[in-house]
């Protein structure tokens, strides 16, 4: 094989090797994390078993929202959002539940979420603030996409691989034929 053979040969074994890293290679792309729902609650510090007025945004217009009272899960009833993707109701809590809770929005269809902290009192003593600081922690119901595009990398090796399996046995066979 000629001087001008090989050096094409290698010329195209690089370039091939180059298409192939471009072609398979790609970025791990994951969507960001984006909080759109909020909730509040018309007093922070409510009485067990008294009515309070729920609020929330950032749900799919139309859908249905499950609303419940945690840390002992609760069922506060459902509500459906508006063309906006907002909703309003006023909810009963439990009458057994005191101190520390969260009440959670849940969109049915979309699986979005959001919640709000309530400082539950006692029968009867709730407190008159009004306005909820609609701490929304609102998801997209599943995990971000992380990680590497290993089939790019793994085609990248092979191809490598080849290549120097290749340049292996044109370079025995040149010894065989030199001597």
């Amino acid at each position: 094989m000629s001087a001008t053979k090989r050096l094409f040969a290698a010329a195209g074994v690089i370039i091939a090797v180059i298409i192939a890293a471009v072609a398979f290679s790609s970025t791990a792309s994951a969507a960001p994390y984006v909080n759109n729902n909020t909730l509040g609650v018309s007093d922070q510090t409510p009485c067990a078993g008294c009515s309070v007025q729920v609020a929330g945004g950032g749900f799919t217009p139309g859908e249905t929202i499950d609303l419940s009272e945690h840390s002992t899960p609760f069922n506060l009833g459902t509500t459906t959002a508006g063309a906006d993707g907002s909703f309003a109701a006023t909810v009963t809590l439990s009458p057994n539940l005191v101190g520390q809770h969260t009440i959670v929005a849940v969109g049915e269809t979309s699986g979005h979420s959001a919640s709000v902290s309530v400082d539950i009192a006692g029968s009867g003593a709730g407190g008159q603030e009004t306005g909820g600081n609609g701490n929304g922690s609102g998801g997209s119901g599943g995990l971000a996409a992380t990680g590497v595009a290993v089939i790019g990398i793994g085609s990248l090796g092979v191809v490598l691989l080849a290549g120097g399996g290749l340049m292996l046995l044109a370079g025995r066979r040149r010894q065989k034929v030199n001597a």
